[in-house]
Formats: structure tokens, C-alpha cells, sequence
């Protein structure tokens, strides 16, 4: 963990592109030996099911890693990447040749019908098959961040808001509820992970079924923001204070931003992939410390 404290404030205005929900947690997984398991099965082993998630990935790996699996060898449904950076899906799918957008949160959804399989992307319909994707065995648990069994392919990135649905969703509600919060109460929604306990070794499902998960080899509760950018603006940082809103359009942060502080002459911004930017005249003389990664947390004083 590391706290950023710094002692100075400007008061600035930040504008955002549009509306801002609520931001929560998720989990920082580390790309070699944590995930999180559920003790029973998870997507359904018969029928239509929907998969979603949201996923960060800042770099992309020389092999395979999963965001989520369930099932075993020849039944297995997985979601990740291969080693040339393409979406992979199960068993019965492996390569989409459709590339893993990187270095922002991004939204992933499977649809499996009884005679066909959709990938959307944001919301956009990315590929499709005519065929059945397989569905996995119900001998085993969902697995988050990383491929079933002993397989390894850890995720190295975060993961949020992970959705498992036991019907096919349309794209149309995909795209009207991928980035809004749900209830759990939804209908056809048997699994719901949020990710906002902040703290522990559980992650609960919020629906009644109640199919919560183990934290394995502790990966690591980070701050989570999968909604729109932050654009923060103002003229002339140097000379902008006491108060003062600003514009500048030069002065853009590029990423979401999870969280801002404002001091006496300097404001910060941190960003979903754990680093900090800052803008004010306390810049030149209070700047934060170089070289800051994995940041959880921000406070500008005076």
C-alpha cells in the first residue's frame, strides 16, 4: 500500500465528460499464483448462460492469462487472452482473434445459446459463431483470475463486477446496464460480484443464491473506477489560485481517474493504474515523490 500526504492545495475545478456513478474496489491480481474460487459451480452446466466482467490489463504478457474459468479439460469455459493478445473463450472457442484492449478498464461479455456464442465488447458485438459453446462441468467452482485446476495462466491485472447470468442477454441490455450498478434482485442473474469489501479474504455474491468466493495467495484489494474518463482543465497552473476555477486544454489526464484532491496551490489526480498526477504552483516546489506506483490512496493538506 502507499498513501500519498502532501502538504499544499489549490482549489480547481475538474469536469467530467459525463455522469460519475459511485466508485467501489476490485481486486489487483499479480499475473503468477493468486485468484479467487467459489466452492460450487457457478455458470450453469446446461442451457443459455451470460458472462460479464470488467477487466484492466495494462501490458500485454508473452502467454495466456484468464480472467475468469470453470471446468475441466474439454468442458472448460475460460475468458482471457492468448500469448498474441486475442480474447480466448473455452474449450470448444480458444482463439476469437479479436485483440484484448489494453491499458483501461473495459467491459466483456459472453453470450452462449443453445446454437450460438457472442462477444461484445463495451457493448459492441466484436464476433460470433454458429456453434454451441460447451458449457463447464459443474464439478467445480468459478475461478476468478486465473485458468481451472493447476494450469496456472494468472490474470496480471484487476478484475470487477463480475455478473454470471443462467439466460442469454440481449445486446440491447447489455448495453443499457454494463456500466450501472445492479441489485442482485435482477431476474435470470445467479451471480453477482462486486468486489467492494475492500478487506478480508471473502468476496460475497450478491444475489440469494449466495455462492461467495476465497481469496487464494492474496491478491490484493486496489481502488476501482469502470466508468467514464476525468478530464481535468484549467489556463495557467502557475498563476491559478486562491479559489479560482480554471481552464486549460492542455492540462488533460488521460485514464480514468479514481479519485482527486485539492490543497492550497496543488490539486492530484489518481489514476485506475495506480499513479498520481499533479497540477498547481505547489508542483515546483511540493511536487509528490517521483517513480509512485500501486497508489491506494491521496490527501492534499495545506
Amino acid at each position: 500500500m502507499t498513501l500519498v500526504f502532501v502538504a499544499a492545495v489549490t482549489v480547481c475545478l475538474a469536469h467530467q465528460s459525463a455522469a460519475q456513478p459511485t466508485w467501489g474496489y476490485g481486486l489487483q491480481f499479480d499475473g503468477t499464483d493468486d485468484y479467487v474460487e467459489t466452492a460450487a459451480a457457478v455458470i450453469p452446466d446446461s442451457g443459455d448462460f451470460t458472462v460479464e466482467c470488467w477487466a484492466f490489463c495494462p501490458t500485454a504478457p508473452n502467454s495466456a492469462c484468464e480472467i475468469l474459468s470453470q471446468g475441466s479439460a474439454g468442458n472448460a469455459f475460460y475468458l482471457g487472452r492468448d500469448a498474441a493478445n486475442n480474447v480466448r473463450l473455452g474449450d470448444s472457442w480458444v482463439a476469437t482473434d479479436i485483440p484484448f484492449p489494453l491499458g483501461a478498464w473495459h467491459h466483456l461479455a459472453v453470450v452462449k445459446t443453445a446454437d450460438s456464442t457472442c462477444l461484445y465488447i463495451d457493448g459492441v458485438l466484436r464476433t460470433n459463431r454458429v456453434f454451441t459453446l460447451a458449457n463447464p462441468a459443474a464439478s467445480t467452482g468459478l475461478r476468478i483470475g486465473g485458468q481451472y485446476g493447476e494450469l496456472g495462466e494468472d490474470w496480471p491485472g484487476r478484475i470487477d463486477e463480475v455478473r454470471v447470468w443462467n439466460v442469454a442477454r440481449t445486446q440491447e441490455e447489455i448495453q443499457a446496464g454494463y456500466n450501472h450498478p445492479l441489485t442482485g434482485n435482477e431476474m435470470g442473474l445467479r451471480a453477482l460480484y462486486r468486489f467492494d469489501e475492500a478487506a478480508g479474504v471473502r468476496v460475497y455474491d450478491a444475489t440469494t443464491n449466495h455462492l461467495d468466493g476465497t481469496l487464494m495467495n492474496r491478491p490484493r484489494w486496489a481502488p476501482s473506477y469502470w466508468w467514464p474518463t476525468l478530464a481535468l482543465n484549467g489556463p495557467n497552473p502557475l498563476t491559478n489560485q486562491q479559489f479560482q476555477p480554471f481552464v486549460d486544454p492542455g492540462a488533460v489526464v488521460k485514464g480514468s481517474a479514481v479519485a482527486i484532491a485539492a490543497g492550497f496551490d496543488i490539486s492530484l489526480a489518481l489514476k485506475s493504474d495506480g499513479t498520481v498526477v499533479n497540477w498547481g504552483i505547489g508542483t515546483s516546489n511540493r511536487p509528490p515523490p517521483t517513480g509512485l506506483s500501486d497508489v491506494v490512496s491521496l490527501a492534499a493538506g495545506s
